[in-house]
């Protein structure tokens, strides 16, 4: 009896696919799986990062809230406060990016 006994079946797409086979040149590909699945360990999350931004993120929906009324009934935006929350925004991202998993 074979001491690997349990089928999986998974989907790549094409992309996937050439990666796994040029990772596996040489090598039988279920080894490669195995190994991945032996070895990988995933990075630990600063969850902390989060909690830096949970009030401001929160301040963002509620202004995005209060704008939307003025957005449904005369079809305008404030862009400069919106202009200022995209660009908040995307700092904060930047910041989660870098610090994620410090």
């Amino acid at each position: 009896m074979r001491k690997r006994n349990i089928l999986k079946t998974i989907y790549l797409n094409n992309k996937e696919n050439n990666i796994l086979q040029e990772k596996t040149k040489g090598t039988n590909q279920s080894k490669y799986i195995r190994d991945l699945i032996k070895y990988y360990e995933p990075r630990k999350i600063n969850i902390e990062i989060f909690d830096k931004y949970r009030d401001r993120l929160l301040m963002f929906e509620k202004e995005l809230k209060r704008m939307m009324p003025y957005l449904e009934k005369y079809g305008i935006i404030d862009k400069y406060k919106y202009r200022r929350i995209i660009d908040e925004l995307n700092i904060i991202i930047e910041d989660i990016k870098l610090n994620l998993h410090k």
